[in-house]
């Protein structure tokens, strides 16, 4: 499938918040401020600036390996309900895209959730399954792309399965 594999990044500057929540746990919420991104209400502030700092580098590399479907995720994709959800408020809203429809799709209200599902592995690569609103298909994003987002919302790692899909 031929569809943009950079939807999911964002660049640092660009966000005012992020709340990444688990499937089964507390939402984390992560402000942006003249000095990166901060955690608020961190009892640990060393760690949690540690955190902060891999959310904002994932956020901005978070580029998918490849589309893997068209339409509504299938249930092998994990994404019904999400692993993880990210959701990333816009600090201002974004370039209008390129002449032809090129750039990535518009956010609706300065905003946009991305939904990390199910661990596979793609053209020998381990990844997990993800989806952007406004975006109709299912893509596959490297999980090392991933595990700073995982890692900060308190997520578990899901092992791919043996052999190709």
């Amino acid at each position: 499938l031929l569809l943009r594999r950079d939807v999911f990044a964002v660049a640092p500057e660009d966000v005012a918040r992020v709340t990444l929540t688990p499937a089964n746990g507390k939402p984390v919420v992560f402000e942006a401020s003249p000095g990166g991104f901060t955690v608020a209400g961190a009892a640990d502030q060393a760690s949690a600036t540690a955190a902060a700092a891999g959310v904002r580098d994932a956020l901005a590399d978070l580029r998918a390996e490849g589309a893997v479907a068209l339409g509504k995720p299938e249930q092998h994709h994990g994404l019904t309900p999400p692993r993880l959800r990210i959701a990333v408020d816009l600090a201002r809203p974004p370039a209008a895209p390129a002449a032809g429809g090129a750039g990535a799709p518009r956010p609706p209200g300065g905003s946009f959730t991305i939904a990390i599902g199910a661990g596979d592995a793609f053209r020998g690569t381990n990844v997990v399954y993800a989806r952007r609103d406004g975006v109709n298909a299912v893509y596959a994003i490297a999980q090392s792309r991933v595990r700073p987002l995982l890692d900060a919302a308190g997520v578990a790692a899901a092992a791919a399965p043996a052999g190709p899909r």
